[in-house]
């Protein structure tokens, strides 16, 4: 069976630095006569390092240093060998003081922590690297119902009864290529609440690539009233302007204490797997569609998988050279006339112009602003307007200045009508092999206003870190003070805790959280607070997350919600479970039940057609498509590791993958007295072979089949067996002489 194996992507660099390294360790132990090392005894153990394991190696330790079989160390850590001896024959390697090493006499182990300034940086820069090529596939036509609702109970106040609230809602939806249309209408309220309504029309044309066109409507009804525009929407025109990937990240540094392959999720965007060695790895210029957002790595290496998250703001990043994005609406809030609007452009790599406004017959808001970000230095410089605030006009700056381990940033917000409004604010923040301080102060002289805060924090494993926090303020001649102290464990994949402890002026908190993933879909929660005055409370939870949402959530103090939505989309005549998403889609035959995938991103199962239905978020342009490695059956076997597909801006995309999987059955061999059938290959498809137990995986079968095995042995007879669905253990009988 294929099964995903991804490459690794070897450094010639690192094997040379590494045999450089052991050979100058070499050349100092050959300038010994009689190495010390050499009279310690050689001791076997079980090594593991950064949390692999490595096998059985030879070392020689002396309580304070320790010598290890050259082999247990991969090309990459070459750094963690400092010297090298021979020692009757065998080569042994020291391992660098700074790395941390425990060995179990009793059980014989070694363990040998990662440090990743002790390992090779590598830099990857996306803006040079060519986009993965994007299939262009059939789509289809979808229409799309979804439903939502939640009810809560939250308990009355001063000996009064509990409140009951619930609220529901109905979506709607049509998708055609470049067109979408779309239609909701909610409902909410409760014991002595007034009951509203709300209602959404929506039509929406991808003209272009860079250009799209939409015309809303939101309409409110409460307590009986008429129905209304609402005032918080606009209902009108919005027109959307903008280069693809029109901003990047300009740096993302991660620690690779492994070998691993690192998978980039960013909302619309498809980045290409990376196979990296173990080390500090940064990636530049990774494209971005959005100004703001949430990058989701993968990252999986021997000692399995974890997630880690990066959330940017439009202060971390930068537009591209020459690139416009624009947004603009019209039309009415309520019965106002209003208008909103944002565009950015850059100058160049370095310098770009930004502009918002917002603005109606009551209030009016207008932004501007320009920024200058190159590696380590980032700068910006603005000026705002509001008509409903007493100052009016604001002047703002900032700075952030990065140097190696050290990050200094200051900022200034000055109303030029009122001085007095005037504050300042700095930071200086330094981080390094796992551990991060940093020191804050904002302060507003006028008003006679101030904070002063301390923050650190240590990652001891992927599993742990602990965070501590301390802040002085003062508000005209008034003292506060804040302390909080928080730990995370993830003890297993599956089992995350959390604790923390507040201490703010003279009162306590303390809050505790146990998060337990039964399955993929299924997630249960638990949380204790405990404070010093009257608030005590246990909470207990759970949450899925599949085709549909559910979510239910109680109190100790009476507090209870329930919520969850599901929807269904029609595509082809045939009808899917889906999440109620609102962009594109992308539609996975594989022919096969069962069949784990990721698809955008997305987990999802096969269903009983072997088909899997995958709507993604609005504006998704690009999605890989490829078996989830980590939750598929070895029963299942697989031709291809993956596709990137485009998409169009609506409808959904259909990858016929009928070829690309073969389920397979176990069955076992036995001989007419009861023993294993060993080594014995059947006459079927791809010619399966017993194990030294007897068992063989063949491919699945609904019917019963006569097959003939032949025996490693070519003096052994060969022999039949009847394979029966649904039954693993068959004897493998004597062939009838042919009738005469």
């Amino acid at each position: 069976m294929n099964r995903c194996a991804c490459p690794e992507r070897r450094r010639p660099g690192a094997a040379l630095w590494l045999a450089a390294a052991l050979a100058l360790g070499h050349a100092g132990a050959q300038a010994q006569a009689e190495p010390e090392p050499c009279a310690l005894p050689q001791t076997f153990v079980e090594v593991a390092v950064a949390g692999q394991a490595r096998g059985g190696a030879l070392a020689l330790i002396d309580g304070e240093r320790v010598w290890l079989s050259p082999g247990v160390l991969r090309e990459a850590e070459a750094g963690y060998a400092d010297a090298r001896v021979r020692c009757d024959d065998q080569d042994f390697v020291r391992l660098n003081a700074a790395l941390e090493v425990r060995f179990d006499p009793g059980e014989l182990t070694l363990s040998v922590g990662g440090r990743t300034e002790l390992l090779p940086n590598n830099t990857l820069d996306l803006g040079q690297v060519r986009p993965p090529e994007a299939e262009v596939l059939p789509t289809l036509p979808v229409t799309t119902l979804g439903v939502q609702g939640e009810a809560a109970r939250r308990p009355g106040e001063a000996g009064q009864p509990a409140v009951l609230t619930h609220s529901a809602a109905v979506r709607a939806g049509y998708q055609n290529g470049r067109l979408a249309l779309g239609a909701q209408l909610g409902e909410a309220g409760g014991q002595g609440l007034s009951t509203a309504w709300q209602g959404q029309l929506s039509a929406a044309y991808q003209v272009r690539d860079n250009l799209s066109v939409e015309v809303a409507a939101y309409a409110v009804r409460v307590a009986g009233g008429p129905v209304r525009l609402a005032d918080e929407q606009i209902s009108g025109l919005t027109v959307t302007f903008g280069s693809v990937r029109a901003y990047r990240l300009p740096q993302l540094v991660l620690a690779l204490p492994l070998d691993a392959e690192v998978e980039l999720r960013v909302p619309g965007v498809e980045v290409p797997r990376l196979n990296a060695a173990a080390g500090t790895l940064t990636i530049r210029n990774l494209p971005l569609d959005l100004p703001a957002g949430t990058v989701e790595l993968r990252i999986r290496d021997a000692t399995g998988t974890r997630f880690e998250r990066v959330t940017y703001t439009a202060a971390d990043i930068q537009v591209t050279a020459q690139a416009l994005a624009v947004r603009a609406q019209a039309g009415l809030r309520g019965t106002r006339p209003a208008a909103q609007a944002t565009a950015v452009y850059g100058l160049n790599d370095a310098w770009s112009l930004s502009a918002e406004l917002d603005a109606d017959t009551a209030r009016q808001q207008l932004k501007a602003s320009a920024r200058y970000v190159v590696t380590d230095l980032n700068t910006g410089f603005g000026v705002q307007y509001d008509s409903a605030t007493r100052t009016r006009l604001l002047l703002s700056g900032d700075a952030t200045w990065a140097r190696g381990e050290w990050r200094f940033g200051a900022g200034a917000v000055v109303p030029p009508l009122d001085l007095r409004a005037a504050s300042v604010s700095g930071q200086v923040g330094w981080s390094a092999r796992g551990t991060s301080l940093g020191l804050r102060a904002q302060a507003t002289p006028g008003a006679a206003r101030g904070e002063l805060g301390l923050s650190a924090s240590r990652k001891f494993s992927a599993d742990l870190s602990v965070a501590l926090g301390a802040a002085v303020s003062t508000n005209a001649g008034q003292l506060g003070w804040r302390a909080t102290l928080s730990a995370t464990w993830t003890p297993t994949p599956r089992l995350g805790l959390n604790a923390a402890a507040t201490a703010e002026n003279g009162s306590t908190l303390l809050e505790t959280r146990a998060v337990y993933q039964l399955a993929p879909e299924h997630t249960l929660n638990a949380g204790v607070v405990v404070g010093s005055g009257a608030a005590r409370a246990a909470t207990v939870g759970y949450q899925y997350v599949g085709q549909g949402r559910a979510a239910a959530q109680l109190s100790t103090t009476g507090e209870a919600r329930v919520s969850g939505s599901v929807g269904a989309a029609l595509v082809g005549g045939q009808l899917y479970l889906t999440a109620a998403e609102t962009g594109p889609g992308v539609l996975v035959r594989t022919g096969v039940a069962g069949v784990p995938l990721v698809v955008g991103g997305v987990p999802v199962v096969t269903d009983r057609r072997g088909d899997a239905l995958v709507l993604l978020a609005s504006g998704t342009r690009v999605a890989a498509v490829a078996p989830d490695f980590e939750q598929l059956p070895v029963t299942v076997s697989v031709q291809e590791d993956g596709r990137t597909l485009s998409l169009s801006p609506y409808g959904v995309t259909v990858l016929d993958w009928t070829g690309n999987f073969a389920r397979f059955a176990w069955v076992r061999l036995l001989r007419p007295d009861g023993t294993p059938l060993k080594y014995a290959r059947l006459a079927l498809k791809g010619d399966p072979t017993t194990d030294d137990e007897g068992w063989a995986l063949v491919p699945e079968f609904s019917a019963p089949q006569t097959v003939q095995a032949t025996e490693e042995d070519p003096g052994a007879p060969p022999c039949q067996v009847q394979l029966i669905p649904g039954t693993e253990t068959v004897t493998c009988v004597p062939i009838p002489p042919a009738a005469p």
